[in-house]
């Protein structure tokens, strides 16, 4: 995992404990999350995952809605990246065994991986002249 320095984590920890739909994924249950996505590779070298968690009702989900619109604006003023990890969201055996593994009353809705993964050894770009296209100005 990458880290992040105590004083930002500090505030992210501060803004996961504000709500009862959010909670930190534990260290120790990062690779067996890692197992459930396409790249565990950006699982395993994220500074943390934080899981968003309610009911399956319309109010729940739009508490969750919010306590998530406070934490992205605490990670987007503190300068933490993140992203979306939909696959163990969207796939319904794999949503079962993420909640296993996050061990919440409440069923996960979003996963969220903070702090920048590290850079894969290999480009996607299968086309090098695709990739200088992208970035030639118009």
């Amino acid at each position: 995992m990458s880290a992040l320095d105590t004083e930002t984590l500090e505030k992210i920890c501060d803004a996961v404990e504000s709500s009862d739909m959010l909670r930190f994924v534990l260290p120790h249950d990062i690779p067996h999350i890692a197992e459930l996505v396409e790249n565990p590779f950006e699982i395993e070298t994220a500074a943390g995952l934080i899981a968003v968690t309610s009911d399956d009702n319309r109010p729940s989900l739009l508490r969750a809605r919010e306590a998530l619109e406070r934490l992205l604006s605490t990670l987007t003023t503190l300068g933490v990246p993140y992203a979306f990890v939909n696959q163990p969201i969207e796939v319904p055996r794999l949503r079962r065994d993420l909640w296993r593994l996050i061990r919440t009353p409440k069923p996960p809705q979003l996963l969220l991986r903070i702090g920048r993964a590290h850079t894969a050894m290999f480009s996607l770009d299968v086309d090098p002249a695709v990739s200088r296209m992208r970035n030639e100005p118009r």
